[in-house]
């Protein structure tokens, strides 16, 4: 059984002259009744008693409900005197730490806003209060055992209350963050949850420590406290008003700290939450006066302490930030981790919260001005701007340190990779660091040769990277002009334009051919697209769909190069040979190597490709090199091009790097540039007079007038031709050689239609007084080569005899009746290819007229035993050209059949058509001559209106 404590009765007895003087005083009782109706509120009820534990020394405590009974306990210190004393008055504390919220001392009377009476249990005390006294303590007759502890006891007055206080006891359980303020107490326990804080050890700066909730070791804080430092003399009148001390009361209150806690939202706690949430990038804690709801706290503007306490918060984290980062025995990595502490608000935030978060950052940026505060890749600290940002994805291709040489034009060191995206944000908001952007990333790549990343990982994650920008079609930057491309043989990276992607090797006669190619190109490195095939094929057998879509943006960025594929043989020759012909000294036999494997890949050479000719000088294809096969074109040339024209014969003489089929091939195909015949060339001539430039006109087959632009007499010819010197040569090897001309046209028939076709016409243009011209026809003129040719007899017939080009005709519907009676083309060169050609030197493909065969008739008519056959198929022959000859023709045909005796008859002599029928009958006039079966189905005979029978009426029209 508990005795009184002797200061108990004292203690009680002036709570109830109190209450008895008030009770006697209305006015005076009322506003206490009403102020401590204002502290009722199931809300703060735990709060205010963690406060009390924890002056009382705690480091436990306790709560739960119990049969509608709300208990709190906890281990700390019984009660004294003076405690005892403070507890049974009102609006007034004994508390001169102000560390804690317990201003008015009213924190214990909250616990009647669950019920009218509040039981206090201690190892000393057993006591009750009533509502109606709160302040006026009563010896509880039951002693209930604490076991040391200190226990509190309110009966629950109704459920709206109790469920309000289970709310407050869940947010503690979800928001457990004002314990770490609590200078003793790290252990609740609410219901059968537990709320424990532990410390992990020392932080990073003085005063400091981590700590972790229920052992949650991932999600641990760093808890930093100030010093302890004096109230200024505003502050300390303003909280002297607050706790409503006279003059006369001691006033004398010790330092306070201020705390921050990294890793938790930026709330304002005063031990317990308040309503205030900032955008700082920690919680902060301190005596802050609060406002009389106790939700936020006063504005700072008005009150001198908050703002004092929230400038020394500033200042704590500045030099936290600070000192964290200037030691530099730890590892970059934990240094790094000091820029959580750097705020980042937004200043012109004109609320609480802001106003809060403002003063605080203008503290920091007042403690970091002209610090070294920047911390380098490589440990060191900077000033402002001494450093610069490296994005993380390019950190991962090279060493920081490395890219900011790179990268920066200042040179300065890279700001330490283990920074956190969200730190960097916070000092580029601040402009107190350098930033290397995509866009000036791309730029370098664009403008420098970058080295090769150690590993094709580190080159995959470049190709990725860059690919939203260069394969976009509206991007400034392409794929082909950043270098990025791996080369054979080269430690830096080159753009796709100056690489080419080389085949599989077996295309190429030799490993030989393959390495003089590899000495003159930038060779994409054929390892780059292996490593693409294996991881593709790795992260699909993985399903890692991150490496999937990596991998898949490098393939579009090969694409995009049109490096996905081997490179057009064109271009690797082209870039071969602009390399290799611009050394001063190469052999003669690596010109022929080249033209070979140019050969074996049948590129198209370019401007850049040189021939070696027989003079042993390089000459480019624009020289027109001639190649002479088989030794007959080398008599053609004029004696003084030979050496300088005709290539080198010892481009034939062996096949190492192609096979001469294959060498042939690529010389008829065009795609070498040489030429087997000497190329006909443009040539421009003036002429002076429209008189002259009409007959030159008429001379190359133009029959209409010509018509005239300007009212000048300046004409330009365009023509095609071979050189005079050519000419000239070939009409002396005429003189002795008859067959000369054949063998020229025989030559310009082998090559292709490339050959004569851009030089099929010639063009007649006149002068303006300006310099400008126009053409005066726009049909087709000869060209000079091909009138000179049509004067020579230069074309065989089917017989192998020589003629002008206008003496032959070619096979067509119209000439056919005339084969072998007509001097026909040969048959070789009357082919669909070459028919415009013949057309062009004037080989006819109408006949001129039915006169050859008429002859012919008249010859077989004289004749004493004519041929049957052979007047049939004469007959035949005339028959089919009456179906495509003109008008003047078949008259011409009619009249000879009509007045000559040209119709053999079947008893065997010749009758005109006017004595012969097509046929007759045993009915029919004795003697009467008739048409040979043989022939009768001839339309021939019906078109001449030859009579039918004896005894029709009328002949049978056509």
């Amino acid at each position: 059984m508990k005795q009184k404590p002797a200061y108990f009765e004292p203690i009680r007895g002036s709570a109830a002259r109190r209450w008895d003087q008030l009770e006697h005083d209305p006015e005076l009782v009322g506003p206490w009744h009403v102020l401590f109706k204002q502290v009722q509120s199931p809300r703060h009820i735990l709060s205010e008693l963690l406060q009390n534990a924890d002056d009382a020394g705690a480091t436990e405590a306790s709560v739960r409900i119990e049969n509608n009974v709300f208990i709190f306990e906890h281990n700390g210190e019984d009660f004294t005197k003076e405690h005892f004393a403070s507890l049974c008055r009102f609006a007034y504390s004994n508390k001169r730490n102000l560390h804690t919220i317990g201003f008015r001392g009213i924190g214990f009377k909250s616990t009647f806003s669950l019920g009218d009476s509040v039981e206090l249990h201690t190892p000393t005390l057993s006591v009750s209060f009533d509502c109606n006294r709160f302040t006026e303590p009563l010896w509880h007759p039951v002693d209930l055992e604490t076991k040391g502890m200190t226990s509190i006891r309110v009966a629950i007055r109704d459920q709206n209350r109790q469920r309000e206080v289970e709310k407050n006891l869940d947010e503690w359980l979800k928001s457990p963050m004002s314990m770490l303020f609590f200078r003793n107490i790290r252990s609740l326990r609410v219901g059968d949850d537990m709320v424990h804080w532990t410390s992990t050890g020392p932080g990073p700066v003085l005063n400091s420590e981590w700590m972790v909730y229920n052992g949650q070791g991932d999600n641990s804080l760093l808890l930093i406290r100030s010093e302890e430092e004096a109230f200024p003399e505003d502050a300390l009148a303003e909280i002297k008003q607050e706790r409503m001390l006279s003059a006369e009361e001691d006033t004398n209150f010790p330092p306070c700290r201020v705390e921050i806690v990294m890793g938790a939202t930026g709330r304002l706690y005063v031990v317990l939450p308040t309503g205030v949430e900032t955008e700082l990038p920690f919680a902060l804690n301190a005596p802050f006066i609060q406002d009389p709801a106790r939700l936020k706290i006063k504005d700072p503007e008005i009150s001198p302490t908050n703002r004092w306490l929230l400038r020394r918060v500033g200042r704590l984290a500045a030099q936290a930030m600070l000192n964290w980062l200037g030691q530099s025995e730890k590892p970059p990595a934990e240094r790094a981790a000091a820029y959580a502490l750097f705020p980042d608000v937004d200043r012109d935030d004109n609320s609480l919260e802001g106003n809060c978060g403002t003063m605080v950052e203008l503290a920091f940026a007042e403690v970091i001005e002209g610090a070294p505060l920047l911390l380098s890749e490589d440990g060191d600290l900077t000033v402002k701007n001494g450093c610069v940002i490296i994005p993380t994805e390019i950190a991962k291709i090279w060493p920081p340190s490395q890219c900011a040489r790179l990268l920066d034009e200042k040179h300065r060191p890279a700001l330490c990779s283990h920074v956190k995206t969200s730190d960097q944000s916070k000092l580029i908001d601040w402009q107190a660091v350098g930033q290397i952007t995509k866009w000036q990333f791309l730029h370098a790549l664009k403008t420098g040769h970058f080295p090769r990343p150690k590993t094709w990982q580190q080159l995959l994650l470049l190709w990725a990277y860059v690919e939203p920008e260069v394969t976009r079609y509206y991007s400034s930057f392409k794929a082909s002009d950043v270098n990025i491309v791996p080369v054979q043989g080269k430690n830096v990276l080159y753009p796709a334009s100056d690489v080419v992607r080389l085949g599989e090797k077996k295309l190429l006669q030799s490993d030989d051919d393959w390495t003089f190619l590899s000495d003159h190109l930038t060779v994409l490195n054929p390892n780059w697209p292996r490593f693409l095939t294996k991881a593709r094929r790795i992260a699909d057998d993985q399903k890692d769909a991150t490496t999937q879509e990596t991998v898949e943006a490098a393939y579009r960025v090969l694409r995009e190069m049109k490096l996905a594929d081997a490179s057009d043989v064109n271009k690797i020759i082209d870039r071969v040979a602009t390399e290799f012909f611009a050394l001063s000294t190469v052999s003669r036999q690596q010109c022929i190597q080249l033209a070979q494997i140019a050969a074996k890949l049948g590129a198209a050479v370019g401007a850049s490709f040189s021939f070696v000719t027989r003079d042993g000088h390089r000459r480019s294809t624009s020289t027109e090199i001639l190649f002479d096969e088989d030794g007959t074109l080398e008599e053609l040339v004029a004696i003084d091009r030979r050496d300088k024209q005709l290539l080198h014969p010892d481009y034939v003489q062996t096949f190492s790097s192609c096979s001469r089929d294959e060498w042939m091939r690529w010389v008829e195909s065009g795609r070498a540039a040489l030429h087997t015949f000497m190329p006909i060339r443009q040539r421009t001539r003036r002429v002076h007079g429209r008189t002259r430039i009409e007959e030159e006109a008429r001379k190359r087959g133009h029959k209409s007038g010509l018509s005239y632009p300007y009212v000048t007499y300046g004409f330009i010819i365009e023509d095609w031709d071979f050189d005079d010197v050519q000419w000239r040569h070939w009409e002396t090897l005429a003189a002795s050689d008859s067959h000369l001309w054949t063998r020229i046209t025989s030559r310009i028939f082998a090559q292709a239609q490339s050959y004569w076709s851009q030089a099929k016409s010639a063009r007649l243009l006149q002068i303006a007084t300006t310099g400008n011209t126009k053409p005066t026809t726009y049909q087709p003129m000869l060209p000079g080569w091909a009138l000179r040719l049509r004067e020579l007899p230069c074309l065989t017939d089917t017989r192998g005899f020589r003629h002008k080009p206008s003496d032959l005709l070619r096979r067509t519907p119209q000439t056919e009746s005339l084969l072998d009676v007509e001097p026909f083309v040969s048959a070789h060169i009357d082919t669909e290819r070459t028919r415009p050609l013949l057309d062009l030197l004037g080989v006819r493909s109408t006949p001129t007229g039915p006169d050859r065969l008429l002859d012919m008739f008249r010859a077989l008519s004289k004749a004493e035993e004519p041929p049957t056959h052979e007047v049939d198929r004469w007959y035949r022959r005339l028959d089919q050209m009456i179906t495509t000859c003109s008008t003047a023709d078949f008259e011409k045909i009619k009249q000879a059949f009509w007045s000559e005796k040209l119709i053999l008859v079947e008893d065997g002599g010749w009758a005109t058509a006017s004595a012969v029928f097509l046929t007759t009958d045993e009915q029919d006039v004795p003697g009467i001559a008739a048409l040979r079966p043989s022939v009768r189905d001839l339309m021939l005979w019906r078109r001449i209106d030859l009579a039918e029978r004896p005894t029709a009426d009328l002949a049978i029209q056509w």
